[in-house]
This record gives C-alpha cells, structure tokens and sequence, in this order.
C-alpha cells in the first residue's frame, strides 16, 4: 500500500480553477461503465495525471460520464457567442501568479489555432489562457510540458461553450474506473476529449475474502483488530494484533510530509510480515483539511464552509484533503463532522456546516465524496469517518458531552437526516458522540440507534455497511 505523494501548491492552483467550473470539474473524457452488461452507476472516474487529480466523474444512471465539458466563465442560458471560423484571434498567457507570461495573436485556420511554438518556450506547468477572437473572451487553462511539449491546440465554435482544449502528445495520460465492490481498470487515453467507449468493471466478493481470513485468525488477532494505538509502536503492529493507528498529539505525522508517509509506510512493510498481512488502518483528525501535515493547505472550518453555500467548492475542498491525506501516508480521517449546530454556546460549533438538517444533507453527501469518491480502492481517496453520531451539536445548552434536546421524534428529525445522506454516499466509518441522546442513553451504548436505525437494512433506513469507530 504505497503512498501518493502530491504536492500542496498545486492542489491550491487546481482548486482555484474548481471554483468556477462543473460538478465534474473540467472532465472531458467520455464513456459508459457496464457489469455484466448492464450501466453501473456512481462508478468514479479519475485522471491519473497529478496535473489532473482535482478532474473527476461520477457515472449517471444509464453508465455515461464526460457528459458536461466546463469552462471557466459559463454562459447564461440565453447567452450567445458570436466566434469567427476564420479570423484574428489574440491569446494572452497567465502564469498562475497572475504575471502575462506571453501574448500571441493570429489568424485562425478554420477555428484552430495551435500554441506549439510558444508551448515549448514556457517553463511552468500550468498557465491560464485568456483567448479574445471578434467580440468574446473566454479563459481556459493549460497544462505544459514545457520542452517535451507536442503543442497545444485550441478549437473555437459558436456553442454556448466555445472552446474545447485537447493537449496533443502521443499518450497523455489514462483514466481510472472503478466502484468500491469491483476491481477497476485503467484506461489509456491520447487527448481529454477522447470517447473511451464500454469500459466493464468485475465485482470483487470482499465479504467472501474478509470471512476467509476471518476464519484463520486468531481470538488475539481478531481482538487486535479492536486496537488503535495513539502513538505508533512498529514492535506492537508487526505483532499482528493491531488494526489501526491515530496519530494523535501529531506523533505519526512527523515534521515533513516525507517523514509522514515514511513513517507509515514502515509500519505498513511490517505489516506484510504477519501471517495475514491486513494493512494498516493509518488515521488522524483531518478536520480542516490535511492542516496537521507538514506544508498541505488550510481549508476552512466547516462552518465557513457551510456559510458559502456552494456545495461543488466543497467538494473540492475535501478532494484537495484526500490527495494530502494520501500524500502523507494516511487512509482514513475522523471527519467531516456533520453536526446540526442549533446552539452558539457550544463551543465547537465551528465544527459543522449549518443549523438545518436539511442543508446539512446537501453538504454531508457533497463532504463524504470529496474524501472517498465512490471507489474505496482509488489512491486519490480516503475512508471518511462522519462525526459525532448523534445529537451533539444539539445539546441542552450548547454543554459539550452534554443531552441531546428532546423528544425523540424531534430529536431524530435534526440529527439524523445528515447520516442518511452520508450513509447514501457510502460513508466508510462513523464515530459516536460522547454525548448522551435525550431518553438518557449515552451514544455509545445506544443500540436503538447504532444498531436498530443506523444499520438496519429495513425500507428507508439507512443501511450502512462500514464499521463504527469508538
């Protein structure tokens, strides 16, 4: 289980762009997931190239993904372009600091024009494009591979969205499908806007593989799988009795994020030393965003998050977490936390996005993809941990640890409907409050919650098939 190594300037650059463009970002790709025949929907598909990493997909109901291409100014609906086929067009280049880099103008051949000479010259690996051609300007960014460059070349039309960027080498990159349950595949591309066509994933029987080694363990092994060490003792996770590690008070992160993911890549080698060589859980409170690592970005606290109403920069937001998270090592995060804050005097009310459950669905489900995609397996995710189950940002007086406000009846209906939600987007973990629900039942011994609402698998329930943490 090799770490990704990523690096935090340019998940800042690429969430800039991810403000103003699509719920896939700017995935042009295309294609449609199958199993045996039939559309595989919420299957996540991936660039693998780092420059990539914040472009992604979610397959729709009938297996089709690429279906929306974005720009970086979207056009109103009535909105109408006029562009020439052949013409003076003027291109000014951007560097991401915001310094002109290069301005080059001329005549388009037939609605193309090509940035080959110029692409060569450039010495960085992303620039933005500012294209002027009649009346309209549009913005686009570029991707360089500065002097092992093929060129550039840039198609304008008349259509809402005027321009579509094909970065022209030989093999750019390749595409990731996959759905936590199959086995995903890799699928080479040679431009952005390629049509891959049918790609069939396999499903993977995990309950089948996790039962027969549950059946070779130990009594000590299947306790050790109980164990979370605070502070990580590599002679104790080689023993084979240990299922996870929180780097709590920063002792597995290190002082770089070199030393971070050393770190547990070390445990993870002794690991593969036991008899049944089950990686490593590596964990740490990932609550604004990857911040504990070394060098990664600080994202805002989810309140603030909450208070910008715009769920796509949210899920951005915790993409750019996942790849530092993964960056360092790491593959699960005690976050978000989706408390519904309905007291100021709390003082962790910071820790939630909003006072409504109905709002706190939307950003739930939008905060769980980020981290996870739909694909477990996928090197650019991480398991979410959804925080505090339930009631504790709804306390009798804002007490922390305190009484859930009742009835019950009322009490459900502000805190659960965010579980639904995370639950419904595949939430890998879920952690109880250490406050006490309003008939007097502290959470962690609250069965009629943890066990007969949060795991039933009844009609309208939430089914959740992940693993509570204590």
């Amino acid at each position: 289980m090799r770490r990704v190594r990523c690096i935090s300037i340019m998940c800042v650059v690429l969430l800039a762009y991810a403000m103003v463009s699509g719920q896939s970002g700017d995935f042009q790709t295309k294609g449609r997931v199958l199993v045996a025949g039939q559309p595989l929907a919420m299957a996540t598909v991936t660039y693998l190239n780092i420059a990539q990493r914040l472009s992604w997909d979610f397959s729709l109901s009938d297996g089709t993904f690429g279906n929306t291409v974005s720009t970086r100014n979207p056009l109103p609906q009535d909105a109408t372009v006029s562009l020439p086929s052949e013409g003076v067009v003027t291109i000014d280049i951007f560097e991401m600091s915001g310094k002109l880099a290069g301005t080059v103008s001329g005549k388009l051949d037939k609605g193309i024009y090509t940035l080959r000479p110029l692409a060569a010259k450039l010495a960085q690996s992303m620039y933005m494009l500012r294209i002027r051609a009649g009346n309209a300007v549009t913005y686009q960014k570029m991707l360089n591979a500065g002097l092992n460059s093929a060129g550039y070349t840039i198609s304008l039309s008349s259509k809402r969205e005027p321009m579509v960027m094909a970065k022209k080498l030989a093999a750019i990159d390749s595409i990731r499908v996959g759905k936590t349950g199959y086995t995903p595949l890799v699928v080479p591309i040679s431009a952005y806007t390629d049509n891959v066509g049918d790609v069939t994933l396999t499903p993977v029987d995990i309950e089948g593989e996790i039962n027969t080694i549950f059946g070779q363990m130990t009594l000590a092994e299947k306790i050790g799988q109980l164990r979370m060490p605070v502070t990580p003792d590599v002679g104790t996770v080689t023993g084979g009795e240990c299922g996870s590690i929180f780097g709590g008070g920063g002792a597995l992160l290190g002082s770089s994020i070199g030393g971070c993911a050393d770190n547990i890549d070390n445990i993870q080698k002794g690991m593969a030393t036991t008899p049944r060589k089950i990686p490593i859980l590596a964990a740490y409170d990932f609550v604004h965003g990857a911040s504990a690592v070394p060098g990664a970005t600080m994202l805002p606290h989810n309140l603030a998050m909450g208070a910008i109403q715009d769920t796509l920069l949210l899920q951005k937001a915790f993409r750019v977490c996942a790849l530092e998270v993964r960056g360092a090592g790491c593959n699960w995060g005690f976050g978000p936390c989706i408390a519904v804050i309905r007291d100021d005097r709390w003082g962790r009310a910071y820790e939630g996005f909003c006072e409504t459950p109905e709002r706190t669905q939307i950003m739930a489900r939008h905060a769980v993809l980020g981290c996870q995609l739909t694909d477990l397996s996928c090197p650019q995710a991480y398991a979410a941990c959804c925080k505090h189950f339930a009631g504790d940002g709804n306390t009798v007086n804002g007490v922390n640890a305190g009484t859930t406000v009742g009835p019950d009846a009322t009490a459900r209906a502000i805190n659960l409907p965010g579980y639904s939600a995370a639950v419904a987007a595949g939430v890998a973990t879920i952690m109880p409050s250490f406050s006490t629900w309003c008939d007097g039942t502290p959470m962690h011994m609250n069965k009629k919650l943890m066990t007969g609402w949060l795991k039933s698998d009844s009609a309208g329930q939430p089914n959740f098939q992940g693993f509570i943490v204590g």
